[in-house]
């Protein structure tokens, strides 16, 4: 990890010597990532012609598996495993992760919309980049943000 203005100038070459050596190695990294405004743990992996972050969890936010009173159970029948197995090929037929939706993020974003409606001249284009952050204030500002 680095800062963007080193990573503009050297960031480029390092990933994919990073990500090689991963390769040929076979071993991945735990790296500490900010993300929301915390320090986490991620793992970094390189599959094809990427590296992919997972976060993990803190050790003291893991606890042992002996600590879990897990009821002892005979072993399945090999029928119970054909049917669980069918069961499983049923239910990812027709899965498409692309279809896949936020319904929590869909309903915020309801919620947020009914609260601040748009309001003509307020609404900030999504394209371009934005070099100054008070022109796309000003019309809110002068509007008078009112909930």
């Amino acid at each position: 990890m680095c800062p963007e203005s080193e990573f503009r100038t050297f960031g480029y070459r390092r990933s994919p010597v990073l990500r090689d050596a991963m390769h040929e190695s076979g071993l991945a990294a735990v790296v500490r990532a900010a993300l929301r405004n915390r320090e986490s743990l991620a793992l970094l992996r390189p599959p094809g012609e990427t590296i992919t972050m997972q976060t993990l969890h803190w050790p003291d936010e893991l606890r042992s598996s002996e600590e879990i009173n897990v009821p002892r159970t005979e072993s399945p029948r090999r029928q119970e495993l054909q049917m669980a197995r069918t069961l499983m090929e049923i239910a990812g037929e027709d899965f498409r992760l692309e279809d896949e939706r936020d319904a929590y993020r869909a309903a915020l974003e309801q919620v947020v919309a009914a609260w601040f409606p748009a309001r003509s001249g307020t609404a900030v284009a999504r394209t371009g980049r934005v070099t100054d952050p008070r022109s796309c204030l000003g019309p809110s500002i002068s509007a008078g943000l009112k909930p």
